[in-house]
């Protein structure tokens, strides 16, 4: 358990970060009436109005409990779970609820349509794509040292709740505050943690992975010698490192994030615990999702989440908020490939049609899709626990979105094969050229036959000469 003294056992926690003695508790405020809220989302039929209204209501709601207000709050709750800016290009607002709302209500219409860009991006920098997704809220210190407390005293004084952490206003203060990291001073182990873990806090908030690595990284590299637990370190390091540009040998991403998170589970309140952690693996996951939907990553990466919250020690309301997003990120995620298989294999583009690399493609698309299938039924398994018995038959409505993507393997198969058998039959055949034809250039021919023949003009043209000298 956590104590509140001056810099507590463990500083570099998330629960100091985020004290529960200040007035903004965002992440424990209304934890209830959200999930309960959840169930709203799926409820709905088919195509009906109140599915949209849903999704932006219940977003509104999610937002609000992250601290935000008006739209600012709809657009953070949604990017929550999942339709925030998509990995292929923003949205807006209105397109992540109707986003959300179509992958919830299965369909085998074209959302993303990019064929060619399906086959040419392999890699993505998250430094650009990460703009209007989920984020972390700014730290928060009431305790620690003096340049901290001012760093901490000047994010709550000048960041706009009426905005996204994105806008343009609040970037330019938190790059100050970055800035007033940089320079703090610190006494000690303890502080120098402190500082160091808002600095990479606020840097993951920036979207900017390679400071928030670095400072992650020293945060880790000092508190090691001194046995210091530092979990915000450990798991900012996790969530930048799945940036492409960091060095191949960094650490395993998902063991980073499970370290701290297993840390801070044992070192914090249940309550501060249970309220924080859907938001620490929504941010997580959503970078995951970017990083598959672009080729990077496999789908297991994203199934080991679902371990993950089997095995920390949450209540009903967590898990639920926990699996939630993971749900709707699972669903977005089979739009994606299914587009993908679909956009790829019903192409009138003829290179497409001929290209290898095409084939390829939709043949991974198909493996990760189902992937994504067998992953989204553990979930269904989380969401089931976490629900009473008269409200279940309201969460069976995700099951349905669920039961018709798994559906769909067989027409997505038939597909692939099709346009397999295509591209074979229409491959163009080698006509063998005609022996008879003698008047060809000499030049034209190929392979060892061009070899002969000049050999054999050689051999002529230095036997004419050796006559000619007799």
């Amino acid at each position: 358990m956590m104590t509140n003294i001056a810099y507590a056992d463990d500083p570099a926690t998330f629960e100091t970060m985020y004290n529960p003695a200040t007035p903004t508790n965002w992440f424990l405020l209304g934890l209830g009436a959200v999930a309960a809220g959840a169930l709203v989302f799926f409820t709905a039929g088919l195509a009906s109005p109140f599915v949209a209204a849903g999704v932006s209501s219940i977003g509104t709601a999610i937002g609000g409990v992250m601290g935000f207000t008006g739209a600012a709050a709809t657009s953070a709750g949604l990017a929550f779970l999942g339709g925030g800016s998509i990995a292929v290009g923003g949205f807006g607002m209105a397109g992540g609820a109707a986003l959300l709302t179509t992958v919830l209500t299965f369909g085998t219409e074209v959302v993303f349509d990019k064929s060619i860009d399906y086959i040419t991006q392999t890699s993505v920098d998250l430094s650009t794509a990460s703009k209007g997704r989920i984020d972390l809220r700014f730290p928060v210190y009431k305790k620690g040292s003096d340049d901290l407390r001012e760093v901490s005293d000047y994010l709550e004084s000048n960041i706009d709740t009426a905005e996204i952490l994105d806008s343009a206003h609040n970037r330019t203060v938190l790059s100050h505050a970055l800035e007033m990291c940089k320079v703090a001073d610190y006494d000690g182990i303890k502080e120098e943690l402190q500082v160091k873990s808002a600095a990479a806090m606020i840097a993951l908030s920036l979207d900017d992975y390679q400071s928030a690595y670095s400072f992650a990284d020293q945060a880790l590299k000092a508190a090691l010698p001194h046995k210091e637990i530092a979990p915000v370190a450990s798991y900012v390091l996790g969530v930048s490192s799945l940036n492409v540009s960091q060095p191949s040998g960094r650490a395993d991403h998902y063991a980073l994030v499970k370290a701290a998170l297993l840390t801070e589970q044992s070192d914090s309140s249940e309550s501060f615990f249970h309220g924080m952690t859907p938001l620490l693996l929504s941010v997580y996951a959503d970078r995951l999702q970017l990083r598959i939907m672009h080729g990077n990553l496999r789908v297991n990466d994203f199934n080991h989440l679902v371990q993950l919250i089997k095995t920390l020690k949450l209540n009903d309301q967590s898990k639920f908020m926990s699996s939630y997003p993971l749900a709707t990120r699972q669903l977005i995620m089979l739009k994606w490939f299914q587009n993908k298989i679909e956009n790829i294999t019903q192409t009138d583009n003829s290179v497409l049609k001929q290209s290898p690399k095409a084939l390829k493609h939709v043949k991974v698309a198909f493996k990760e899709y189902q992937s994504l299938v067998f992953g989204l039924n553990q979930v269904e398994h989380l969401l089931q626990v976490s629900v009473d018995q008269e409200n279940q038959s309201k969460v069976n409505e995700i099951y349905a979105a669920s039961k018709g993507y798994n559906a769909d393997i067989d027409r997505l198969r038939g597909m692939i094969k099709q346009f397999e058998l295509n591209m074979h039959e229409s491959k163009p055949t080698y006509e063998k050229p005609n022996e008879d034809n003698h008047d060809d250039n000499i030049l034209s021919i190929n392979g060892k036959e061009n070899i002969y023949i000049f050999g054999a003009i050689l051999g002529l043209v230095f036997l004419g000469l050796m006559l000619s000298k007799k």
